[in-house]
């Protein structure tokens, strides 16, 4: 299962209860992805405007793996989180 915002996450009330609330609803091994022009996360956030706050926020609500991926003109990134998996054996 995959989940893909688009040039919004920066308009959520409450960015940490809404991707804790993706984590939950994710299947595991489910993937999270963001993707933002740089200059309106300057503009409209008032944290979470870094990788390092990013990568914390991910972390702190569940993803097990986070990534990022910046385009060559430095105008925008993407980030990706990834829900841990559950193991097979588990009962």
């Amino acid at each position: 299962m995959r989940w893909r915002e688009n040039n919004t996450h920066y308009f959520w009330s409450d960015l940490e209860k809404s991707v804790n609330e993706v984590c939950r609803v994710l299947k595991p091994g489910g993937c999270f992805i963001i993707t933002a022009e740089l200059y309106k996360i300057n503009y409209h956030m008032k944290s979470y405007k870094t990788k390092v706050e990013m990568e914390q926020l991910f972390k702190k609500t569940g993803f097990a793996t986070v990534s990022f991926y910046e385009h060559a003109n430095k105008k925008w990134m993407c980030i990706k989180g990834i829900k841990e998996s559950k193991s097979t054996n588990s009962k």
